[in-house]
């Protein structure tokens, strides 16, 4: 009996380890620090979080129901309701991803379904003796799920909405830098007169430093727009990279990407680079190693001991507009992502110095999701001849 409950525990506890790394990646639930246990399967992970949430949830369940038949009802309810929802999901799979025909999926699975309901609704007598804990668990569960999602498209359609609103694009940032040369030839030919120019004015300069932007969006042309973080960076440090590498993780649907897919290189103009780095979902990404990756491969024109990597982090503000039930959303999401991993760090940046954070100020109001961020406004200076 008890070797039958150490493998069963292990079997819980490993394919949770799975499910919440593979829903991670889907956008279902915030984002864990994730560790591989073996470096030739890519699938033994280790999430410390699920693994101390697993520990606490034991803890809780046997102070709170002592003995093993006092579980019966709320292992009852659980068990029963996990079989309902295996047959509806199966049906679904079978018709929509299968191709069968909806009259062989009603033929098998109805009469499946027609049992797994009736024990389900039969072991629903017993919420009041314990079948209500797993009940409590699993819409815990679908609140988190659904206000992480919300949050996200939240977000998204902030970034969204004030990229398009202001209208900066990537072709606008590759005519700063051929501004800025000929601010410097000017300013060399007529110095006094270039200052009495931008007296009260903070002046765009040039680094001799590169810099890596990370990107929630890929950056295809130079029609595409400026990320956020980079406009913050420029609005900032009133400092234009020398190199500018704008970069974005995607993690597709596929287990393993080929090594000849990983990386996408584009050369926007001016020493503007846009670089896509894919992995599967049994892959954990690893920004320093693609760097030095496409960088040994001729890629980018980029020393290892010369780049800074700027990252962006949402604070999430709560307008006073909102009713009670908007306001806690709005917590709960900013919870949530307090609690998950900083997508740097989830990205492989852990403890690097070369790592610079940018906070992005996101307002949930009642009727929209905004970005409150003052634009950059950049006025090229001519000194009269």
């Amino acid at each position: 009996m008890l070797f039958r409950s150490i493998i069963a525990s292990q079997a819980l506890i490993t394919g949770l380890f799975s499910i919440v790394k593979q829903a991670t990646v889907a956008g279902f639930v915030p984002r864990f620090r994730v560790f591989h246990t073996d470096e030739h399967g890519e699938g033994q992970v280790y999430i410390p979080a699920v693994n101390w949430a697993l520990f606490c949830g034991c803890v809780a369940v046997t102070l709170m129901f002592q003995t093993a038949t006092a579980l019966t009802a709320a292992y009852g309810v659980a068990v029963t309701g996990s079989m309902a929802i295996t047959s509806v999901i199966i049906s679904f799979i079978a018709f929509y991803i299968w191709r069968w025909k909806a009259f062989w999926v009603f033929l098998t699975f109805i009469p499946i379904m027609l049992i797994d309901f009736a024990f389900f609704s039969a072991n629903l007598l017993k919420l009041g003796s314990g079948g209500y804990f797993p009940v409590l668990i699993a819409t815990g569960l679908i609140l988190i799920m659904l206000t992480w999602q919300w949050g996200r498209k939240s977000l998204a359609s902030a970034f969204y909405d004030f990229g398009v609103r202001e209208g900066k694009r990537i072709e606008w940032l590759v005519s700063l830098r051929d501004m800025l040369d000929e601010l410097e030839i000017t300013l060399k030919e007529n110095l006094p007169a270039a200052r009495s120019l931008i007296q009260g004015r903070r002046r765009l300069v040039e680094s001799d430093r590169a810099a890596v932007f990370l990107c929630s969006r890929p950056i295809e042309s130079d029609s595409d727009f400026v990320p956020v973080v980079m406009r913050i960076f420029l609005k900032k440090y009133g400092v234009l990279p020398s190199q500018v590498v704008l970069m974005h993780i995607s993690q597709t649907a596929i287990a393993r990407i080929a090594p000849n897919d990983r990386y996408r290189v584009k050369q926007l103009g001016n020493d503007i680079h846009s670089v896509v780095a894919s992995y599967g979902y049994m892959e954990q990404p690893d920004i320093r190693k693609a760097l030095r990756d496409i960088q040994a491969a001729g890629l980018l024109p980029i020393a290892a001991e010369r780049w800074i990597i700027e990252v962006g982090e949402e604070d999430i503000i709560a307008s006073k507009d909102l009713g009670p039930i908007q306001r806690f959303r709005v917590w709960l999401f900013s919870w949530l992502l307090r609690l998950s991993t900083p997508a740097h760090k989830y990205l492989g940046l852990v403890y690097d110095a070369a790592v610079s954070k940018e906070v992005i100020p996101v307002v949930f109001s009642r009727y929209n999701t905004r970005i409150t961020l003052p634009e950059l406004e950049l006025v090229q200076t001519t000194p009269p001849k």
